[in-house]
């Protein structure tokens, strides 16, 4: 480190500050024309006491030559007194690097001394590794012992299962829960192979997990964990599989009593085909019956049936015969109401006529009323003139012959 604003010329007899005194001159004092008196030997800094220690160097002013700095009052002891202000800010300022200097070394040394402690901490650190690595060694060796009794298991449970196919063949209805509990042992084989890969993994990452000790012991507790489970479950299977076979020998029994009760239904099955028979025979008949009734009824709706033609035919004839024999009783009653009409003129001509032929014509109905005839004249006599233009009209008119 250079001191800032150290001349060049401002050397001691000290060797230390010798050393800290800098070869090029500083941009300060490089416009120096005179250079400063030097100084006498000067006391070592790191020799006063610690509140003793110069402070900070003074900034010299902008205006003007740059002057010597003057020599401070705790180095004042073997210094001329005419040293300028600037050798005594440069000094200054050199007692303060070596302050900072001296804090540095202090600093440095405690680095050491955490250094040493933290070598200490991990020369722990690996025994405790090394301890944990033997205890990870040990526990795979357990592993490995637990794996070669779940090899012996696994035989034992191939076996049963052998069993349990023979048992699938004799009884279909278990073979669903057989197949359960072989796919539940392949679960727990695939659990076993996750744990001997975790396992692999735990011992081939273990330099990485040096600080992770711990979770290792926890997996590893997890892994023994999940072993016992396997190992109940597998328990629980053969007290399945061994429950699994009472209820096979219960279901032949009960297989024994179904096939008897399925002969006897047979048996009755028969029977009610022989009665199914007979019946079928007595339905043909009845059909037959049936049919010979079906056709007679037919004969009969069809003779019926012509009957009614006839008889609408006959009706008919008689509705229309009943019409005109209408027709002409209305055409008698108007021809009878026509005669009673005309009928007193009649007998008043037919009175008349034995007379003269030139006898005049009959007086109107007024001087007839006054006459001896007029208690017959009819209330409403006609008008003159129509006596004689419908005098011949009623001769024309003929009765029709009533119909028998």
């Amino acid at each position: 480190m250079v001191p800032h604003g150290l001349c060049n010329n401002e050397t001691g007899s000290d060797a230390n500050v010798a050393q800290a005194t800098p070869t090029q001159p500083s941009p300060e004092c490089s416009s120096v024309t005179s250079p400063c008196p030097t100084p006498s030997p000067p006391v070592p800094v790191w020799s006063l006491p610690v509140g003793h220690w110069p402070s900070t160097p003074t900034t010299p002013t902008q205006t003007g030559a740059p002057s010597c700095p003057q020599p401070p009052t705790a180095l004042g002891r073997g210094w001329a007194t005419n040293l300028p202000q600037a050798g005594a800010a440069n000094m200054e300022h050199m007692g303060s690097v070596l302050y900072h200097l001296h804090a540095t070394t202090r600093t440095v040394e405690g680095l050491v001394l955490e250094l040493a402690q933290t070598q200490s901490t991990m020369a722990h650190a690996e025994g405790d590794y090394a301890n944990a690595r033997a205890a990870l060694t040990k526990a795979e060796d357990e592993l490995k012992a637990l794996q070669g009794q779940f090899e012996g298991t696994q035989e034992e449970c191939q076996q049963k299962d052998a069993e349990v196919q023979e048992l699938t063949q004799q009884l279909m209805l278990e073979s669903d829960a057989r197949k359960r509990d072989q796919i539940r042992i392949e679960e727990l084989e695939e659990e076993v192979a996750e744990c001997r890969q975790q396992l692999a993994e735990c011992a081939k990452h273990s330099d990485e997990e040096k600080l992770s000790i711990g979770g290792l012991k926890a997996e590893l507790s997890q892994c023994t964990s999940k072993l016992e489970t396997a190992e109940g479950l597998v328990k629980t299977l053969r007290t399945q599989l061994e429950e699994r076979k009472l209820i096979s020998q219960h279901d032949r029994k009960r297989l024994k009593i179904i096939r008897q009760q399925l002969e006897e239904a047979e048996q009755a099955c028969t029977d009610c085909g022989q009665q199914r028979q007979g019946l079928a025979d007595s339905v043909e008949e009845l059909r037959q019956g049936l049919a010979a009734a079906e056709q007679e009824h037919r004969l009969r709706v069809q003779s019926l049936e012509n009957q009614l033609q006839l008889k609408d035919s006959l009706l008919q004839s008689t509705n229309h015969k009943i019409e005109e024999l209408e027709c002409c009783l209305s055409e008698r009653d108007s021809i009878l109401a026509m005669s009673r009409k005309w009928m007193p003129e009649l007998d008043l001509h037919a009175s008349t006529a034995p007379q003269s032929d030139a006898a005049p014509r009959p007086p109107p109905p007024a001087q007839a009323v006054a006459g001896p005839s007029a208690p017959a004249a009819p209330l409403e006599p006609p008008a003159p003139a129509a006596p004689a233009q419908r005098k011949a009209e009623p001769p024309t008119q003929t009765l029709p012959e009533p119909s028998p």
